[in-house]
């Protein structure tokens, strides 16, 4: 019967863990990391290159508008009345603006057309 500590059932000289193990297999450890970290890579990149963090245009769809934050709702609104003026029927102050994008947008959602209706078309 063998010891505990004794290297039974194993080679001989053949130390346990990790770090040996990859030493032996290196080219099979090597692929295993490069997997991982492209793995990692799949999912952390799409989410820092993610299309809503940029400023709202004309043509952002009434799904995007809904994903973005209050400070770029803002920001699209002022752009808005600076590019159209108070007087395009859309409303002369910012939350007339805002809330005549968000009436249309809702209804564009509800109507199964939100990735098709763009912010402006909504206003209109």
């Amino acid at each position: 019967m063998a010891a505990p500590g004794d290297n039974a059932g194993t080679e001989p000289g053949a130390e346990p863990g990790l770090w040996p193990l990859i030493r032996r297999h290196k080219r099979a450890a090597a692929t295993a990391l490069t997997i991982v970290v492209l793995a990692i890579a799949l999912t952390v990149v799409p989410g820092l290159v993610d299309s809503s963090s940029g400023p709202l245009r004309d043509s952002t769809t009434c799904t995007q508008w809904s994903a973005a934050s209050a400070a770029q709702k803002a920001a699209y609104v002022q752009l808005y009345l600076d590019e159209y003026g108070t007087f395009s029927g859309a409303g002369s102050t910012s939350a007339a603006v805002r809330a005549r994008i968000e009436h249309g947008c809702i209804r564009a959602v509800f109507l199964g057309e939100g990735d098709n209706l763009s912010v402006l078309a909504a206003v209109r």
